[in-house]
């Protein structure tokens, strides 16, 4: 059997900064790579040149569809990989993607695979689900002058492989640069305003207004354009409306940032849990908000349904925002259930946490308190951490006494520098010394 071919394709306008990853981490399994260029000023062109990259032009016309398929018109392998310039695959997941390809079967249009948003800290802002690479076939193109997805001519869906636990790529600084760029901003209302004359109950494209506005900092016109939105869809939703559950979802947020009353923003979640009661960021954004409020009852309540909701529906297009924020959820219930005296489940959320990432300050002070407020001897606290740090690793004792120094858990303190070795107990002490004196640490 031969293995099937892929040719990468792009769509590209000043991407000097970027163009050199987007064409480094799938070079060895493209069969060809090919860069259609809208009209860049700068050095993106050269470089991809020099990288091997087939080079394309196309005028732009405000539609990102038509530039997607030109490029997929060029396109000669069996599949299609497509994605911007600011995304890429770890090495790791581009060396897994010829096999899987190879497995899939002959009757589907694409995969999904997963998708981590990264800040310009390569700090996780959110997550999901996208189509990244599809089959080379004449029926599937791209529809949309903005915010384009992929279509099957003559069927109303694609059939797709979902390969989210295998394959994620990294998509990094959208955001603010979206944020900076005011060019962009202005191109991309422009091209909605415009469909939008057309067809001004296209609730989809007046979602997309709203999160133009909102990227903005536009928040009244985004509420407006989010309301009209809501009042546009169908009475019924399809369970995987990601837009949908983006309108609404950003709706509550943009209604909370403005200090809507309780009852209308808890309103506008109901509504939203009615259509789509599988998403689970309306309860996340719910839960985070009711935790800004200081009311943690309601909070954890929030959370624990989302987590819930995560769990049993899985992330293939939705919970973006609760799989970004997943960690920082289980915080918070451990510390709301503290607050609320519930220590059985505080302990239980911290130790999660815990065991996901043993540096977690927050996870580890909420669970000392725990046990602090529940009259836990030291010798047992000790012996519970035993279950999640490990003892001969100076890192993880280093961390736990600090924290009982801060805390000023003189007894705790007294038991971790006791199960110091001598030599790493000077080394502490020395290091302590030369921070309170302020000299830097070597």
């Amino acid at each position: 059997m031969m293995k099937k071919t892929i040719s990468q394709c792009m769509i590209v306008k000043n991407e000097e900064k970027n163009i050199r990853r987007a064409l480094s981490w799938g070079k060895d399994i493209m069969c060809e790579q090919i860069v259609v260029d809208t009209g860049s000023s700068d050095r993106t062109v050269e470089i991809a040149r020099e990288m091997g990259a087939k080079i394309f032009s196309f005028p732009w016309i405000n539609d990102f569809a038509a530039a997607k398929n030109f490029a997929i018109d060029q396109a000669k392998g069996d599949w299609i990989a497509f994605l911007d310039a600011d995304e890429s695959f770890t090495p790791e997941d581009a060396a897994k993607i010829p096999e899987i390809l190879e497995y899939v079967g002959e009757d589907v249009d694409g995969l999904l695979t997963g998708i981590v948003d990264l800040d310009e800290n390569n700090n996780i802002t959110s997550g999901g689900t996208m189509i990244r690479f599809f089959v080379n076939r004449p029926d599937l193109r791209y529809v949309g002058k903005i915010h384009e997805h992929l279509v099957r001519k003559g069927r109303s869906g694609l059939h797709l492989t979902d390969a989210t636990e295998q394959l994620a790529f990294l998509h990094t600084g959208y955001q603010e640069q979206e944020k900076r760029d005011k060019s962009k901003f202005e191109r991309n209302l422009n091209i909605i305003l415009e469909i939008l004359k057309q067809e001004p109950e296209n609730c989809d494209y007046l979602g997309y207004l709203g999160d133009t506005y909102s990227s903005d900092g536009k928040n009244e016109e985004a509420r407006d354009a989010y309301k009209k939105a809501v009042a546009a869809m169908p009475e019924k939703l399809g369970v995987y409306d990601q837009r949908s559950s983006y309108t609404y979802t950003n709706l509550l947020r943009v209604s909370q940032c403005l200090k809507a009353p309780e009852a209308e923003v808890e309103a506008i979640y109901k509504e939203a849990v009615e259509k789509l009661p599988k998403e689970p960021d309306f309860d996340c954004v719910m839960g985070d908000w009711y935790w800004r409020k200081g009311q943690y009852e309601k909070a954890v309540q929030m959370y624990e349904l989302a987590i819930a909701k995560l769990e049993t529906y899985g992330t293939v297009n939705r919970g973006i925002i609760t799989t970004s924020m997943l960690i920082q959820m289980y915080e918070c219930l451990g510390e709301g259930c503290r607050k609320l005296g519930d220590y059985q489940k505080a302990v239980r959320y911290c130790v999660i946490v815990l065991n996901t990432d043993h540096k977690d300050m927050n996870a580890l002070l909420t669970l000392i308190n725990c046990f602090t407020e529940k009259n836990v001897s030291a010798e047992e606290v000790v012996q519970f951490l035993g279950k999640i740090y490990d003892y001969s690793d100076i890192k993880d004792k280093v961390v736990l006494l600090r924290v009982a120094m801060a805390m000023g858990r003189k007894d705790l303190e007294r038991m971790f520098r006791g199960i110091l070795l001598p030599q790493e107990r000077e080394e502490f002490d020395a290091a302590m010394e030369t921070a309170q004196s302020g000299a830097p640490l070597s």
